[in-house]
């Protein structure tokens, strides 16, 4: 019967959701419960605020990284805000209780800054620090935030299903995530309500916007306009729509503000660089609402969307001749000598695409990481073997620029998901002989070796990463799946039911160590884990029928 359970879950035990080893991981406890009434004495930062899309925006603050909108918030002495989160991705990664309070006790920029962690950084620093996938929970740890209102890009919330899937993917990449906040988020009326993580949260789309009772902190990620969905992160050439919608739907809701931040998030790819015009209208907008809506500037934004479009569908002699046009309006606009550069390639025209990326580079300097970039944006969408090129390409040309180590990972990134796992894992070791402290790097490296089949060297691995990220279920489930696979199933329970406390409300985490105790032919201890593993994900089949299973077994072993 043993046998029986695990040839059940062969097909399953280990799979799992994607690698999210960028996301930091573990429970907390919140200091404002869900719908508790707001702190008093939220002070303005500015005096006053201003009507979005009406009226300038007292302070706009724009970076290329947006784990700066929390430096930003400190330095300005945010405290007890409803903070207006519009983004591809809610940024709300758990982080341990040490570094909150290293966080709280950093009051200027420098002191900030040696907790934050750069996408390129693979020191030790990048194991506990702040980031651009995590850093609203260290605000709101802190009271500078009181409630995260996410907005999703559109068709993110269109049905039931869609918010199924949304519920579970979050349960999956966040942790701390309990499971009565899992039972009790609601969708209602096109929003969710509820609280993950300890956090008060509202998801909705830009159209079902609440009326907010006082200013807000208004928080714009520009992948926002480039990201398909906050479930599959494909990154989109063209935007999916215009800043003028979104600037028109936040004035129909009334939104007021005193600060606004904005991030580009080019760096790792989520905004490619050809969008990063959507800064300039998006600061416009903020700073100068009446030149954003003058006939010139709109005219101008409906025609670079044109040419962006008919750019992403394969029509690009069209969008050569628009972006020629809007070259000819600003000589000095970067991205559309980028995308200038992307058609005349596209066109087979390559010296006339290399004369425009250079043209690029001489305008903004940043432009000299475009392959890093583009290969980031190729590897999102899942075009592999154009990443890896690109890749490699950056590397060759830039062996002693700061994120050629970054450019490497990426490159055994791409090996693996290509299915080459045995070049994959000498890329990681390579990468590890230079960057030894870097969790996440061990940890892909286990995940290679557990690729191949060599579970043992993958827990032995994965024991390393743990070493330098103690504190993550996550990576704690990742090590008792090694340990499952490689048959040490007492090896392997420890570290499961770690990940279940620390990943409370992933089906996954559950659906683990319920074959890791029915393999010890703990059936009715297995039993709970595997139905609420069902509960949590019921659209997997093999999740209700281990749960059947360990029944009926149950059953027979009280029978005897």
């Amino acid at each position: 019967m043993i046998l029986l359970v695990l040839l059940l879950a062969a097909a399953l035990l280990g799979c799992g959701p994607p690698p999210t080893p960028s996301g930091e991981s573990a429970p907390g406890k919140t200091s404002r419960p869900a719908g508790a009434p707001p702190p008093a004495g939220a002070p303005l930062l500015a005096g006053r605020a201003a009507r979005v899309g009406e009226e300038p925006v007292p302070l706009v603050e724009i970076a290329e990284n947006h784990s700066d909108a929390f430096v930003r918030w400190v330095l300005h002495g945010v405290r007890n805000r409803i903070l207006v989160h519009v983004d591809g991705h809610i940024d709300l990664d758990w982080l341990p209780p040490e570094t909150i309070e290293s966080i709280r006790a950093a009051t200027d920029e420098p002191s900030l800054r040696t907790l934050e962690a750069h996408p390129y950084d693979l020191s030790a620093r990048a194991n506990t620090g702040f980031g651009i996938w995590n850093f609203i929970y260290p605000a709101a740890r802190t009271e500078r935030v009181r409630e995260e209102v996410w907005v999703v890009p559109d068709g993110a919330l269109a049905d039931q299903a869609a918010f199924d899937r949304l519920r579970s993917g979050l349960a999956e990449t966040l942790s701390g995530v309990s499971l009565d906040e899992y039972r009790g988020l609601r969708f209602s009326g096109g929003a969710v309500s509820g609280s993950l993580a300890g956090v008060p949260v509202m998801i909705v789309e830009r159209n079902r916007l609440p009326r907010f009772p006082e200013p807000v902190l208004l928080d714009i990620d520009l992948d926002y306009f480039t990201t398909d969905s906050p479930v599959d992160q494909r990154v989109m050439l063209a935007p999916r729509l215009s800043t003028d919608a979104l600037i028109e739907s936040l004035a129909d809701r009334g939104v007021t503000t005193d600060l606004a931040t904005v991030s580009y998030s080019t760096v790792a790819g989520y905004l490619p660089y050809e969008d990063r015009h959507l800064g300039d209208e998006i600061s416009l907008a903020l700073r100068d609402p009446q030149r954003f809506r003058s006939p010139a500037m709109r005219r101008r934004r409906q025609d670079r969307m044109k040419a962006l479009a008919a750019l992403a569908s394969g029509r690009p002699a069209e969008a050569l001749r628009a972006l020629l046009a809007l070259s000819r309006q600003n000589p000095k606009d970067s991205p559309v000598y980028v995308a200038l550069a992307d058609a005349h390639r596209r066109l087979g025209q390559i010296r006339e695409a290399k004369a425009c990326e250079s043209r690029a580079r001489s305008i903004d300097p940043s432009a000299a990481r475009l392959d890093l970039y583009r290969g980031d944006v190729e590897r999102l969408g899942g075009r592999n073997e154009e990443a890896l090129a690109l890749f490699r390409k950056y590397v060759a040309e830039h062996p002693e620029d700061d994120a050629a180590p970054y450019a490497s990972r990426r490159v055994a990134f791409c090996l693996f998901d290509l299915h080459r796992v045995t070049e994959a894992a000498a890329a990681y070791r390579q990468l590890l002989a230079l960057r030894p402290d870097h969790a996440d790097s061990h940890f892909n490296l286990a995940e290679a070796l557990a690729a191949s089949g060599d579970f043992r060297a993958a827990a032995s691995e994965q024991q390393q990463a743990c070493r330098l990220r103690p504190f993550d279920p996550y990576y704690s489930w990742r090590l008792g799946t090694y340990f499952l696979r490689a048959k040490e199933p007492a090896s392997a329970e420890p570290h499961l039911r770690r990940a279940v406390e620390g990943r409370p409300a992933s089906a996954w985490s559950h659906y683990n160590l319920a074959i890791c105790l029915a393999s010890q032919g703990r059936f009715s201890e297995a039993l709970p884990h595997a139905e609420t593993a069902a509960e949590l994900d019921p659209a997997s089949t093999g999740f209700p029928v281990l749960a059947e299973k360990l029944r009926e077994m149950s059953l027979q072993r009280s029978a005897r």
